[in-house]
């Protein structure tokens, strides 16, 4: 059987392993239910982990093990603990920002990320999980990417191979409402996408 290419249009690369960058912070988004060790196979390399329940503060907080955000600190130990059980079960994803942005406004546009339009409603969105991404940023326009993302500059997370998607420089102000408007065909190219891959 052949393996999957990725397709041009979908501006999404395939990366050896993901890496650090002395300009970056990376932020391991981590499903519990996926990966209930993590706590304690994390915390056993690093005096006291910097983790965020993400549900909190959110309509979603009455749910239990939500996904969690750990800042991996420029820890090569803890990078390399979150790659090789991303590698082998779909508990998360690796989001990079620039080493200054604020970690306030970061939680805040991240949370303000789970809601989405659809129409005349809204709908909760499981941005974070490393089975739905592909087709998610590959049915988004690069401006989409950089307003619903903001300030996210890069994803990284394995699907069949370590994918990484860019995320182009945000003009978005630290702490903005925006909300992303999902749409018909937005739908029809993720379940295109999903046959390819």
């Amino acid at each position: 059987m052949q393996a999957a290419q990725l397709n041009n249009e979908w501006r999404v690369n395939s990366v050896e392993v993901p890496l650090f960058s002395a300009s970056e912070s990376i932020y391991a988004f981590i499903e519990p239910e996926l990966w209930p060790e993590w706590n304690a196979e994390l915390s056993s390399h690093i005096d006291e982990l910097d983790i965020v329940n993400l549900f909190n503060a959110t309509q979603f907080s009455a749910i239990k093990n939500g996904p969690v955000v750990v800042n991996l600190l420029s820890s090569q130990v803890l990078l390399d603990v979150c790659i090789k059980k991303m590698s082998a079960t779909h508990c998360g994803a690796l989001f990079h920002t620039d080493i200054e942005t604020n970690r306030s406004a970061l939680m805040y546009s991240l949370r303000n990320a789970l809601v989405v339009k659809k129409g005349r409603g809204e709908v909760f969105l499981r941005y974070y999980d490393s089975r739905g991404l592909l087709p998610l940023v590959a049915s988004m326009s690069n401006e989409e990417r950089r307003d619903y993302f903001s300030p996210i500059n890069k994803i990284t997370w394995f699907s069949k191979a370590w994918l990484s998607v860019s995320v182009f420089a945000p003009i978005a102000p630290s702490f903005s409402d925006y909300q992303w408007s999902i749409t018909e065909q937005h739908f029809a190219s993720m379940q295109s996408i999903l046959t390819q891959w």
